[in-house]
């Protein structure tokens, strides 16, 4: 072999690894467009639904507020006081099932937490102008 038909052949298999190396990218490319639209094209998930029941009105704003913390995976419908359970028996309403989330006041239902009870104790103060 001459030095000229040495040079064409090494040329060629350059030319060889660079047509192997475009047909593994093209492949790559291809199966991660495939990948990446699969997972797109992914059914749609039903969303979680709750219902939240809170201690204060309708116009209020964590009556307003917590409808903007949901997204399209959880569906959260908003209860204000009164209409699924009266204040005073959220708590149970939430042990019973009837409410997914509650929100309220402690003091109302005396008793499932004692450490939040603490700071409903009578305090030594006379009145309020001398505590505040």
């Amino acid at each position: 072999m001459n030095m000229e038909e040495e040079r064409k052949f090494l040329e060629g298999g350059e030319t060889m690894m660079k047509r192997m190396m475009l047909l593994w990218l093209c492949l790559i490319l291809v199966i991660g467009f495939s990948w990446v639209n699969s997972a797109k094209s992914a059914p749609a998930v039903k969303p979680i639904e709750l219902n939240l029941s809170h201690i204060m009105s309708a116009v209020s704003y964590p009556h307003l507020g917590f409808k903007y913390y949901a997204d399209d995976r959880v569906k959260i419908t908003v209860y204000a006081t009164g209409v699924l359970a009266p204040p005073a028996k959220v708590y149970e309403s939430i042990i019973a099932g009837i409410n997914d989330i509650g929100h309220h006041c402690s003091a109302y239902s005396p008793g499932p937490f004692p450490a939040s009870e603490t700071a409903f104790l009578p305090l030594p103060a006379v009145n309020a102008w001398s505590f505040s």
